[in-house]
């Protein structure tokens, strides 16, 4: 008898079905970059090694070693590191064919030529320098290794590895271990003797003096140094900079004088100003409410450091009698040209006021050691009359204040600073 299934049997097979199908294909997609992308990368890698080895056909060998370390980069190989050293022996950069040689034996493993590439490492080592021997007084003899090889200052080839370089001078030795290697080319500065001395000094006092860079102290200087060549810069502000090379015998004395000038064109830069605030002050004003009423101020005052503000205070005469002046000032420029705004009273029988004012001040007219301000002011006024009535109105007033000059005068037109 046939069996029969049911409609939810079918479809619970169904979905599950469908489930199985997206797990699998999620799956698969998951691991395809996975799988890609490494052989994307030996693609890249093959496209840079080909790229290096038509370098090196074309003897482009830098671009060689670029590309090959790219391809190294994306798949590492220990024989790409061998045609890296290959090349850097070929441009003579010894030290670094050797290193690049070490690594292809440290990741090849054991390579069937490990001996003739270590043979090839101590052989690049131990080509032969150019050693420049110089010595301190020069003409010393020069003994390497045993051997006598002339007097300094001499160029020798030694082989690479460490070799004793001796100097004698006036009965004084002096004795120097070298190690050199891959065909690098070496100086050897040996000084005979005990310190000289170097003796500095220069048309300004008080310059510095920097020996091989370090500063030592200011001009005149005297101090002991080691024999051989010093490198002397002597400097100061305002003045060009003098250098000089100098060689110190051992047990001896040099002497150097450095000649300092200004630069052309060199002006001296103003000092900041001293200001010593007295201020003495004439002003004639007029409130101008039903008619001019005038009056005249004689007034001491000061002048505060940064010439921001002035505050006086004094006699005023006017109307029929004399009285009491009082005032402040507070410059919005501080340079020749000054606007301000003020307050100030005159307290004067019949000619009494208190105004607020705005204004101008030209400032240090004249030339020597004292200096004129000249102001003019306008602004409102209260008047107070003799008997008791007030008033409002404008009010103007010119004045002129004298001082002691606490900056260089200015220099005449057309005046141009000199080469000293």
């Amino acid at each position: 008898m046939a069996r029969r299934v049911s409609s939810s049997t079918v479809l619970r097979f169904l979905l599950a079905a469908v489930v199985a199908a997206v797990v699998v294909l999620a799956a698969a997609a998951s691991a395809a970059p996975v799988a890609a992308q490494p052989a994307d990368k030996r693609a890249q890698a093959k496209a840079a090694f080909a790229r290096a080895t038509a370098a090196e056909e074309r003897e482009d060998w830098r671009t060689a070693i670029d590309e090959y370390l790219t391809a190294y980069d994306l798949a590492p190989h220990h024989d790409v590191l061998f045609n890296v050293a290959k090349i850097h022996e070929r441009l003579g950069d010894l030290r670094q064919a050797a290193t690049f040689y070490g690594r292809y034996l440290q990741e090849a493993g054991d390579p069937p030529d490990r001996a003739r590439v270590e043979r090839t490492i101590d052989t690049l080592r131990r080509r032969p320098s150019v050693v420049t021997i110089e010595s301190a007084p020069a003409g010393a003899l020069i003994i390497v290794d045993g051997e006598r090889q002339g007097r300094a200052p001499l160029e020798l080839k030694l082989p690479g590895g460490p070799h004793q370089i001796v100097a004698e001078h006036g009965g004084a030795t002096t004795t120097r271990m070298l190690t050199v290697e891959y065909a690098e080319p070496a100086r050897v500065v040996l000084a005979v003797g005990g310190d000289g001395t170097l003796v500095v000094s220069s048309n300004e006092a008080g310059a510095t003096v920097r020996i091989d860079g370090a500063p030592v102290g200011v001009t005149p200087w005297r101090g002991p140094l080691p024999p051989g060549r010093h490198v002397v810069i002597v400097e100061k502000p305002g003045f060009t900079t003098v250098e000089r090379v100098v060689d110190v015998p051992p047990d001896g004395t040099t002497q150097i004088t450095a000649g300092m000038v200004r630069p052309l064109g060199y002006v001296d830069p103003t000092p900041p100003a001293r200001n010593l605030g007295i201020l003495l002050g004439f002003g004639l004003g007029a409130a101008l409410v039903d008619g001019p009423t005038l009056s005249y101020d004689l007034t001491f005052g000061w002048r505060s450091a940064g010439r921001r503000a002035d505050g006086y205070t004094g006699l005023a005469f006017g109307g029929s009698g004399l009285g009491y002046a009082l005032g402040a000032r507070v410059y919005v420029l501080t340079g020749r040209i000054r606007p301000y705004v003020g307050v100030g009273t005159s307290l004067v029988t019949g000619a009494s006021n208190a105004r607020v004012v705005g204004g101008l001040l030209v400032a240090d007219l004249g030339a020597g050691k004292t200096a004129w301000d000249l102001h003019l002011e306008g602004g409102m006024a209260t008047t107070f009359g003799g008997d008791g009535e007030r008033g409002g109105g404008a009010f103007v007033l010119g004045g002129l204040v004298w001082h002691l000059r606490t900056e260089p005068a200015p220099a005449a037109p057309g005046a141009r600073a000199a080469f000293r």
